[in-house]
């Protein structure tokens, strides 16, 4: 992730509101690091793997809102990053932190429809990403 290059004439230091999201190869040059998606609004953009490394989740922040996207990498081994990013609960706006990662279940912590916030539960399935409006609570082993 990094800001996008300064337009011609443009100082270095100058301020850059927008981040860009790149797949990076460890090893190989930065020119070829493929974009992935850029957003020209985005305070703060930061990402995770899931557990089993085959999902991206990123989240994207602009004032006391963020969004959360996904992506669908197939194989840890050798990713596929020709799939676009699929917004994770539309594109409500609220404070959404990733926790982790159980098989095709993302834990998050929102304040989405709780003003002091709750743990939630999203399924990242190949079907696409669904919503589980039960509040997460942790489970102790019987």
């Amino acid at each position: 992730m990094r800001p996008p290059a300064p337009k011609p004439g443009e100082a270095l230091s100058a301020s850059r509101i927008a981040k860009q999201l790149f797949y990076h190869r460890m090893g190989l040059p930065r020119e070829h690091d493929r974009l992935i998606h850029e957003w020209h609004d985005a305070r703060w953009l930061y990402a995770m793997l899931s557990d089993d490394g085959r999902r991206v989740i990123v989240v994207m922040e602009r004032g006391p809102h963020s969004w959360m996207y996904s992506m669908d990498l197939r194989n840890a081994s050798t990713p596929q990053v020709s799939d676009s990013l699929v917004p994770l609960l539309g594109e409500v706006g609220a404070r959404h932190t990733p926790m982790g990662t159980v098989g095709h279940t993302l834990y998050v912590f929102t304040d989405l429809g709780a003003s002091r916030g709750r743990g939630d539960r999203l399924s990242t399935s190949a079907k696409g990403p669904t919503h589980d409006p039960r509040p997460s609570s942790p489970r102790r082993p019987t």
